[in-house]
């Protein structure tokens, strides 16, 4: 079970629930090694924040404990009651020419060893196989997927770099009710720094993949990219970084790594580095703690920056620090119709003109098409009221000069926000307007009853009963069962899996009337966008704010 929580770009909190094992995404799953057990899994839990780690059946298999794994089962021999995912073993296969495992064979084994989460045997594809090779990976990949017979399994994607081979594999993948969707040989374009072509690899499969299911970068393992790649739409990860890195002697950062034996100061404020000296951090015991810190860090910082609508300006500080970061951000953009779709109409914080990328942020493109739909060439003066065109920093925007008294005002917020013609529609001229002691717009009465409240963080209008009714046709439309019309007169939720239909172009954060039998029965808050409400069989669809007998 999946169920998002909120949204920002293509970021999305989620809460991702197997085995009755629940874990918060974004995540980083750690890769765990039965053979070499450098932070013991319990200790990861209980000192790092670590829910969720990944281990290697073909490793665990032909491994001197083998036996006593089998006998006690991952969760006993680890001590770890997380999610457990296993993994196949293709890429340690792969690197070693050799195939010394059936599919059969390992699915067989990692539900001997009680794993949450299972992984066929993919074939792994690398961007230097020809077209004729990577079809056949991908398609022998999508018949050993069909081959697993437990229910929460991976169901990795194949294809190369031929992003028409990766459309054809995700629309067969996403046949199958898969737990997670894997993106698989990647490894190769992180080795590489190859973040432009990674990035492509992601689109491609998020424009084929359902939403209602989490999509792991198999093998992306360091907290520099962490952040773009949610921007583009991950919601898991996997490393064994921190510890090869620090068997290398490398501190990792979320910029970059740096040699542990460079290090004159630390510039971390991890348990590990607040008691040891610089020159402490050679030894393995310390780096691999502080390195295991780090990306934790990063995974939590991620899932802050979109709590706050902050994801952008996450990105765009990493981005900073290596220039192939930068250009990934930067082809990524070029998505701005697809960002834009999912992407909350209105934020929590203001939006902070930096320059470089700055323009073809998704949320100035909706705007300025917003506009463009009124027939105005320059942005109406109004409008300096409402997200994002008053609640930013550094955006030079050309408004027009035309004045406009209090109800100009209101009508042109409502024609941006509802549609053109819906200005006039809501707002009569007999209308009463309320304002604030500091004169901000606040609310507007038709007669006695309140028909929006005009949001003092947005300027957006939070429609009540009389307001929605008045304009219905122009509403986004959550149609809905007959059999739960009297929840919804009470003020609860619409519930994504009661969604019968919904309008086009629904966003998250935006006004929406539920409708059931073609009547309006309730108005509120979007919490997804159109295709997630019809792709979702969990999470709330629509906040209720009030019903309409």
């Amino acid at each position: 079970m999946f169920e998002l929580k909120d949204h920002d770009g293509l970021g999305r909190l989620g809460v991702l629930t197997v085995n009755e094992k629940s874990i918060k995404t974004p995540n980083l799953a750690v890769v765990v090694n039965p053979n070499e057990l450098s932070i013991p899994p319990k200790e990861m839990m209980k000192d790092f924040g670590v829910d969720l780690i990944i281990t290697n059946a073909y490793i665990i298999k032909n491994s001197k404990k083998a036996e006593k794994i089998e006998r006690k089962g991952l969760h006993d021999f680890f001590n770890f009651p997380g999610l457990i995912y296993t993994d196949s073993g293709t890429y340690q296969m792969y690197s070693q020419g050799n195939a010394l495992i059936t599919n059969k064979e390992t699915l067989d084994y990692q539900e001997k060893l009680g794993s949450d989460i299972h992984t066929p045997l993919d074939l792994f594809t690398t961007p230097s196989d020809n077209k004729k090779i990577a079809r056949f990976k991908l398609e022998e990949t999508v018949k050993r997927i069909k081959e697993v017979k437990t229910k929460n399994y991976s169901a990795p994607i194949q294809g190369g770099s031929y992003l028409e081979l990766r459309k054809e594999a995700c629309k067969k993948v996403s046949k199958l009710p898969a737990t997670v969707y894997p993106i698989g040989g990647i490894v190769p374009y992180m080795i590489n720094y190859n973040f432009k072509q990674l990035v492509k690899v992601i689109i491609e499969c998020k424009n084929h993949l359902p939403l209602n299911t989490p999509v792991h970068a198999f093998g992306a393992g360091h907290p520099m990219v962490f952040s773009l790649l949610t921007y583009a739409g991950i919601d898991l990860f996997d490393s064994a970084s921190y510890a090869l890195y620090a068997r290398n002697g490398k501190y990792v950062t979320e910029t970059g790594t740096k040699k542990a034996e460079h290090l004159t100061s630390l510039p971390c404020t991890c348990p590990v580095c607040t008691s040891h000296k610089p020159r402490e951090l050679r030894k393995f015991k310390y780096l691999v703690r502080h390195n295991l810190h780090a990306l934790m860090r990063e995974v939590r910082v991620i899932r802050q920056a979109i709590q706050e609508d902050k994801l952008f300006e996450l990105v765009y500080s990493r981005a900073m620090s290596h220039p192939n970061i930068y250009y990934a951000l930067r082809w990524l953009l070029k998505n701005k119709e697809l960002i834009a779709r999912h992407d909350p109409v209105r934020k929590r914080s203001a939006l902070f003109w930096t320059g470089g990328l700055s323009d073809e942020r998704p949320e100035i493109y909706y705007a300025m098409k917003q506009v463009k739909s009124l027939g105005f060439r320059k942005v109406p003066r109004p409008l300096k009221l409402v997200y994002p065109f008053g609640q930013s920093l550094g955006w030079s925007v050309n408004y027009s000069k035309k004045k406009y008294d209090d109800l100009g005002k209101l009508r042109l917020i409502a024609d941006y926000q509802f549609g053109k013609g819906a200005g006039k529609k809501l707002i009569p001229k007999s209308v009463r307007i309320i304002k604030t002691r500091n004169q901000r717009l606040h609310q507007v009465y038709l007669d006695d009853e309140l028909l929006f409240v005009v949001r003092a963080r947005d300027g957006y209008c939070s429609l009540h009963s009389a307001g929605a009714e008045r304009i219905k046709k122009y509403l986004k439309k959550v149609e809905a069962p007959e059999e739960f019309k009297k929840f919804y007169l009470k003020g609860r939720d619409v519930f994504a899996k009661h969604v019968v239909k919904c309008d086009d172009g629904i966003k998250p954060r935006m006004e929406a009337g539920v409708f059931v039998d073609k009547k309006l029965v309730a108005v509120g808050e979007a919490l997804l966008s159109s295709q997630e409400m019809m792709g979702f069989n969990w999470g709330t669809a629509v906040k209720i704010r009030e019903a309409i007998s």
